[in-house]
């Protein structure tokens, strides 16, 4: 089955293309709690990515949180392909939505928010035309 089919979009809100990939990435809470994820698509302003639903748990613990409604930042590391011997690439992200796939997986959408150590330059050169 194709990632297209297994992550229907509404509408879509995402400004620029889309490439689809499956990248091993990491996803690092702001306690430092991390967990293995896959980066299914990417855009110029935010991934979508393939997680276990416990782990999705983790990262949203809105049920316990004193102020529920603040914005959940998490960071995301993958290394590019393109890149062979660069740097991971490692981005501050908001979680922008999280939608259950099955019982036990999850896809969730980031934004990006920050990038570390100039890797918007690696970033954006691989997404260029």
């Amino acid at each position: 089955m194709s990632p297209d089919a297994r992550f229907p979009c509404g509408a879509e809100r995402r400004a620029g293309d889309r490439i689809e990939v499956a990248w091993p990435s990491r996803i690092v809470a702001a306690d430092g709690r991390a967990c293995d994820a896959t980066v299914r698509n990417i855009s110029r302003g935010g991934v979508l990515v393939q997680l276990a639903a416990a782990h999705a748990v983790l990262l949203l613990p809105n049920t316990v949180r004193e102020a529920p409604r603040l914005p959940v930042t998490v960071r995301l590391e993958f290394p590019l392909p393109a890149a062979p011997g660069a740097h991971a690439v490692a981005i501050d992200c908001g979680i922008a939505y999280l939608r259950r796939l099955a019982a036990d997986e999850s896809a969730m959408g980031l934004t990006f928010r920050r990038f570390h150590d100039g890797c918007e330059h690696t970033l954006a050169s691989f997404l260029a035309p």
